[in-house]
């Protein structure tokens, strides 16, 4: 062993001690620059997944806004045909019955029996117009009558009715035997022919 006086062994025991110091504390410094650069790379990734995390989520949520609008769209636009068809079949029932009343009430269906009845029984005063009953045909004579309205005409056929010029109405017109609705068609009938 190299033996070394007292002074110089402290010496390079103090330099050595130094060194030990001075590199523990690069050590140290180092492991604190390495142990900032973890805490920034950290921070980084944490913010970038961050940022991802919230891009996915504005994604998701405008896809599910972007799906519900066109759902949403697609039932408005079901629903609209489906009230349409159901419009559409409502009006051609209401028209089919309108029809079928319309021609309950024309002309030609009132004829029909309207007449048969006429010419069976009303005639008698109607045609001539005996005891002050209005002609059928006689556009003068019905259009006052016509204007109190079908109602008015029926319950005086229906009933009887004595008029202030004389005019006489046997109910049902002598025939007991003839419906209300008989009688309706009938009035019906002179009244279209009278207009």
């Amino acid at each position: 062993m190299i033996q070394m006086k007292r002074p110089a062994l402290l010496t390079t025991l103090f330099l050595s001690a130094f060194l030990m110091a001075a590199c523990s504390s690069d050590k140290g410094e180092e492991a604190a620059k390495k142990a900032a650069d973890v805490k920034d790379m950290v921070t980084e990734s944490a913010k970038e997944v961050a940022s991802t995390a919230k891009e996915a989520t504005t994604e998701a949520v405008e896809k599910a806004t972007e799906t519900v609008k066109e759902t949403a769209a697609e039932a408005t636009e079901a629903v609209a045909e489906k009230t349409a068809e159901v419009v559409e079949e409502t009006k051609a029932a209401v028209t089919d019955k309108a029809e079928a009343a319309i021609a309950a009430i024309t002309p030609d269906a009132v004829s029909g029996k309207g007449k048969e009845i006429y010419d069976s029984a009303c005639f008698a005063c109607h045609a001539e117009g005996l005891a002050s009953a209005p002609k059928v045909g006689d556009t003068e004579a019905w259009t006052a009558r016509i204007a109190k309205g079908s109602e008015v005409l029926y319950e005086n056929a229906i009933n009887g009715f004595v008029g202030k010029k004389g005019t006489i109405m046997p109910p049902k017109g002598g025939r007991a035997d003839l419906s209300d609705d008989d009688i309706k068609v009938t009035v019906d009938y002179m009244v279209s022919e009278s207009k």
